[in-house]
């Protein structure tokens, strides 16, 4: 695999979770958004979790963590983290990123599943 490509995946995650932030941004105020997002806030302020691409480079990854109501992200290298990653799908990061706003307005049309967090590991 290219650095080009692993460039690219990363891109892919790195636009899923601005996604995410704008999603938590306009939704913050909404019941039930509010109050699931301040639960989820407390569960993993400052923890790292960790999201790849199902179809990309198995070992290129992105360090995920929540602060200060929005998500934070840095690639890494696998090797580079203990957690166990969560990999999403291209093709449903795609469907995402093709209309935003469709899910800024139906947040609980995306996939918020890589959330959960259970003694610093991935529900997988």
């Amino acid at each position: 695999m290219t650095e080009e490509m692993i460039n690219d995946e990363i891109r892919y995650l790195e636009d899923y979770l601005l996604l995410c932030n704008q999603v938590l941004r306009q939704n913050g105020d909404r019941f039930p958004y509010k109050e699931i997002w301040r639960a989820c806030a407390c569960e993993m302020q400052d923890q790292e979790l960790v999201l790849g691409l199902r179809e990309g480079a198995r070992n290129r990854v992105m360090s995920v963590c929540f602060h200060l109501d929005q998500f934070h992200w840095t690639p890494l290298h696998l090797k580079l983290t203990t957690k166990t990653p969560f990999y999403l799908s291209k093709k449903d990061i795609e469907l995402l990123l093709e209309s935003p706003e469709k899910f800024c307005k139906k947040p609980f049309l995306m996939n918020w599943e890589w959330l959960q967090v259970k003694s610093n590991t991935l529900k997988a």
